[in-house]
């Protein structure tokens, strides 16, 4: 049978939990620093390290060892979030606010509101245009029910800039598949979007002119005598007027020779 353990070993268990517990409360503060230095994340209930933590929650490593680690960790996740070109990448949590962005995030919000971001504060507190900001809003509040999804948006300050992008939102799930937070993969999309109104502008265009060509592809009454011509509402019109607004030309007024010798022969205009 086990022996009960004595006053004196139960007295030093409990000066071994206190110094955890000093040295685990050091450690967290040590951690917030490192977090206003390197824009990383406080421990929280959805942060679990399996190389560091031990099954009963415990570290068995020392605060600096903790520490180094968490940096590593947060080096890679850097690393993760900015190599991607041209991908705009943020995540946020429950009540909006940042959890982390990359470099092309923090210049886009620059670029567009003119906000100097920082982490643990919210993204609606930066998007100045109300329509935009519930907008937003609504978009994460359907990722924290729980929805996946890709819409194409357009958002900015319009004295600074408007902007289009590509936008993939996904739920971050913690360990008791609960929904914890937001990420978002923007791509912009400014010049593809620019590119296709440009090219449907250029495809109106054509379809007109196509339309006015086929106008005087058909038959066409004409006045044998005043040269007039019927349009298809029954109106009679000068000539260089059903041509001028049915087609691209313009005309410029002479006089054949014929017609010279004919009405002005005084002029001897049928010479020149």
């Amino acid at each position: 049978m086990k022996e009960k353990p004595t006053y004196e070993e139960l007295e030093n268990k409990v000066k071994e939990l206190e110094s955890l517990k000093n040295r685990c409360e050091a450690a967290e503060k040590e951690l917030q620093k490192s977090r206003e230095q390197y824009g990383m994340l406080s421990l929280s209930p959805g942060f679990y390290c399996p190389d560091i933590i031990s099954d009963d929650g415990c570290s068995s490593f020392t605060e600096n060892e903790l520490l180094s680690s968490l940096k590593s960790s947060y080096a890679i996740l850097n690393s993760i979030l900015e190599s991607p070109r041209n991908v705009i990448i943020f995540a946020l949590d429950s009540e909006y606010k940042y959890l982390a962005f990359n470099t092309a995030h923090r210049r886009t919000m620059k670029q567009i509101w003119d906000a100097d971001i920082a982490f643990g504060k919210s993204i609606l507190d930066y998007i100045k245009n109300p329509d935009d900001r519930l907008k937003a809003k609504n978009n994460f509040d359907r990722v924290l029910s729980g929805e996946s999804f890709t819409l194409e948006e357009e958002y900015g300050d319009k004295s600074l800039e408007r902007r289009h992008y590509e936008d993939n939102y996904s739920p971050i799930m913690d360990e008791n598949k609960r929904v914890a937070g937001i990420t978002v993969f923007l791509m912009d999309v400014t010049e593809r979007k620019t590119a296709q109104e440009a090219l449907v502008k250029e495809k109106e265009k054509l379809q007109d002119a196509i339309s006015k060509i086929k106008k005087l592809s058909g038959l066409l009454p004409i006045c044998s005598h005043c040269k007039k011509i019927r349009d298809d509402k029954g109106y009679w019109n000068q000539i260089e007027n059903f041509i001028h607004a049915h087609s691209e030309a313009e005309f410029s007024h002479s006089i054949c020779p014929e017609c010279a010798r004919k009405y002005y022969p005084q002029l001897n205009l049928s010479e020149e």
